[in-house]
């Protein structure tokens, strides 16, 4: 019999599937939040009770948030309005289709 061989070249990176909620690719998208709740760096960061710098590494070198803080991020998001388009990117949410508020007020009449 032969002997098994071995599999050649590099082992295949296992990429994790995403969670699923918010996708965060890059800093932009933490920065557009920031601006959309009109928070400096330093009140964003207390606000979801992280680091300053951790919130620099974010923004700048698109680090992205995991666990706790990824849905530290996604709670105040839902809390303060803030919706996402179909491609990840933070928007005010009255600028889909209207609030639901209003949606409800038009099937209704």
């Amino acid at each position: 019999m032969s002997k098994p061989t071995k599999p050649r070249g590099r082992p295949r990176k296992v990429v994790p599937k995403r969670a699923p909620g918010l996708v965060f690719d890059d800093g932009a998208q933490i920065r557009v939040i920031r601006a959309l709740l009109g928070l400096s760096s330093k009140e964003f960061a207390a606000r979801i009770g992280i680091n300053h710098q951790t919130l620099t590494r974010w923004e700048r070198y698109g680090n992205t948030p995991q666990g706790k803080n990824r849905k530290e991020i996604e709670a105040l998001c839902r809390h303060s309005g803030i919706a996402f388009t179909s491609f990840g990117y933070p928007i005010p949410a009255d600028m889909i289709h209207g609030t639901p508020g209003q949606v409800a007020q038009k099937e209704s009449a």
